[in-house]
């Protein structure tokens, strides 16, 4: 044991320069990862992950050159550099828990209204964590307050962070996938207790007294900068095996626009042949009709309106046939801009349902890609197909939010609700297929959708969130509006 301690005690210059070495490249390796195309939240905030690991691992190296400078520096200067690092500790600290709470609060449905709020309110947290422990205790206690306040807290946050986002993996076609974000949660839950919870001298009662530094190095023989090192990592070989997930992202998404190019081929070339091909047949069929009538004799009056209900008949084949045509074009629904092509929409169906529409647009507005508005033109199609067929609605609001983050939009009728919607037409009977139809195109978007009863019961609500990509959020415009049919 006593022969252990000294090789590590003369070693603890290696332990930690390889301690910070591994939080360094942890660090620099995210944030050398080429993912501004990707769609992905984790891709998004990575950069938090990235200042986290470059900062800490710096800090760390300085326990190996802070002493070998003091023989040549004075003690004022060794003293600065002494505060520095305290300071960078608890900047790091502060990165990592930002990145968590960023990645947890949106998924937290029931405080939609203040995650932005969380979010703006973490930094405040960290602020006044670290001066408190920089300035206000002394010795060891301002660490302490530090790892119990910051780093527990954000490293357990960032495991929840990464359990959850397996979810938005699961359309990749990788096995592994979930499988590497399951030991990064793991990874980084180990470091909330190494990291976190262990401190240089003992600071909880009972239990917990042994969580420091001199009884886990009695206890196991190691120090525990080791342990520390070996969660790192541990974090870095599965976060970058997890990076490894944008490259397949981009194939899959390249597979993808190569698949519904050739479905557009084939929509455009069925629609040309509907509109040269068959409308054009029955739109001759009823001209030979409106021939035939004038040419009938005086006495064969009774037929004329037969011959005049098969006419009508057929305007309405070309009509539903024309309706498909529009519909199998998706360049035709997303034609101009998406607050005017849903408001077109909203004011059809207002004239072909008797129904009362109202469209809500606030915030700066956000170029959307065309893709995500044909999708959400589609989605809220079938929610106002979904209106006529079951709600028995006289009223349809659309409210479209554009945030600093994402646009949600809110669609509500006034019908009579899910819950008796369920009752009067049973699954077996084809219900829900529509919400089942929004639902897929909404994870096919990666989205978050919500449907619900109103808050009376009666109604339906649905909501939806989309993140904005970079481009798009680089191009605002500001505009709020409102209309009703």
């Amino acid at each position: 044991m006593n022969s252990i301690y000294q090789i590590i005690y003369i070693n603890m210059t290696l332990v930690y320069f390889i301690y910070g070495l591994v939080y360094f490249v942890f660090g620099l390796a995210i944030a050398l990862q080429q993912r501004a195309l990707s769609n992905f939240r984790l891709a998004r905030y990575l950069w938090l992950l990235a200042a986290f690991g470059i900062i800490h691992g710096v800090m760390e190296w300085g326990s190996v050159f802070i002493p070998v400078q003091a023989a040549y520096l004075s003690e004022s200067w060794i003293d600065a550099f002494l505060t520095l690092q305290k300071v960078s500790r608890a900047v790091s600290f502060a990165f990592l828990l930002q990145f968590g709470v960023t990645m947890v609060a949106p998924r937290l449905t029931w405080i939609a209204r203040k995650r932005l709020f969380i979010q703006l309110y973490t930094p405040l947290w960290s602020i006044s964590v670290s001066v408190t422990g920089i300035l206000l205790l002394q010795g060891l206690q301002g660490e302490h307050l530090i790892r119990y306040l910051l780093a527990f807290p954000a490293a357990v946050l960032t495991a929840v962070a990464f359990f959850l986002e397996r979810k938005s993996f699961v359309g990749l076609p990788s096995t592994k996938a979930r499988f590497n974000l399951t030991m990064t949660s793991v990874s980084f839950m180990v470091y909330a207790l190494v990291g976190g919870l262990i401190v240089p001298e003992n600071a909880l009662p009972g239990p917990f007294s042994w969580l420091h530094y001199e009884a886990v190095f009695s206890f196991t023989s190691f120090p525990i900068q080791f342990y520390r090192a070996a969660v790192g990592l541990a974090m870095s070989f599965f976060i970058i095996r997890t990076l490894s997930l944008f490259d397949v992202e981009v194939r899959h998404r390249m597979e993808l626009t190569e698949r519904k190019q050739a479905l557009l081929e084939d929509r455009n070339r069925i629609a040309r042949d509907l509109h040269d091909g068959v409308v054009q047949s029955i739109f001759a069929a009823g001209l030979q009709l409106e021939t035939a009538t004038q040419s009938l004799t005086p006495g064969a009056s009774e037929v004329k309106p037969m011959i005049h209900r098969v006419k009508n008949q057929l305007n309405e084949v070309i009509t539903d046939i024309r309706r498909y045509i529009f519909e199998l074009d998706p360049k035709q629904a997303v034609r101009g801009e998406l607050v005017a092509a849903l408001k077109r929409l909203l004011d059809d169906f207002s004239i072909n349902c008797l129904t009362e529409t109202s469209l809500a647009v606030e915030g700066d507005m956000v170029e959307i890609s065309p893709q995500n508005q044909h999708d959400i033109i589609l989605i809220i199609r079938e929610c106002l197909a979904n209106v006529a067929k079951h709600s028995f609605a006289s009223r349809v609001e659309l409210k479209l939010d554009y945030q600093t983050d994402g646009l949600e939009y809110v669609f509500k009728d006034n019908g009579i609700g899910i819950e008796a919607n369920r009752r009067a037409r049973p699954r077996k009977q084809g219900h829900c297929r529509g919400l089942d139809n929004i639902a897929a195109r909404a994870a096919s978007m990666g989205t978050e959708l919500s449907v619900s009863s109103g808050s009376d019961g009666k109604g339906t609500v649905v909501t939806m969130w989309i993140p904005y990509r970079r481009a798009e959020k680089d191009n605002p415009v500001p505009m709020v509006m409102e209309s009703e049919s």
